[in-house]
């Protein structure tokens, strides 16, 4: 093997670490805080065991804990201004930790109401850790997941040149 490989290898190995490192300390701390969370996205297919570099870590918050979150995770990231994002009906911000980036969403309507909140949603041990999650079968019947698999596909294409 030459050193470059290595070296990417080591780089993808160590940034996959911090991830899972985030991913557990957000849930740790929305347990203990009693914020209704889940992690979504690439960051579902992600913790179902498709291992790949996340461009950032996406989790779904209850509307109504936005001001919550924020001041709950300021002491530990630096956090971007919140923005809305009509598309989606969501407002969101970053908190970044480590090079890494936590995009948090707060979804305006149904989405994010108790009753539809949790549907699709499982929990994934990791470490010991419950984490919140939508479930690999959302995004195979969403048909969803080919998206996440050709990112992966053209990161490892862009490596091995």
């Amino acid at each position: 093997m030459d050193g470059k490989y290595e070296d990417t290898q080591n780089y993808r190995m160590e940034v996959v670490k911090k991830q899972w490192d985030i991913i557990c300390l957000v849930s740790e701390l929305f347990r203990k805080s009693n914020i209704e969370y889940h992690f979504d996205a690439s960051t579902a297919a992600f913790i179902h065991g498709v291992n790949f570099e996340m461009s950032d870590i996406d989790v779904v918050i209850i509307h109504d804990c936005m001001d919550r979150v924020s001041e709950l995770l300021k002491p530990l990231f630096v956090l971007t201004e919140q923005e809305y994002m009509p598309k989606h009906n969501l407002d969101f911000f970053f908190a970044i930790k480590d090079g890494i980036k936590l995009h948090c969403l707060f979804y305006r309507d149904t989405q994010c109401e108790y009753s539809t909140f949790y549907s699709d949603v499982e929990i994934v041990i990791h470490d010991g850790k419950k984490i919140y999650t939508k479930t690999f079968d959302f995004y195979l019947k969403q048909k969803k997941i080919k998206h996440y698999l050709n990112k992966i596909g053209e990161k490892k294409k862009s490596v091995e040149k």
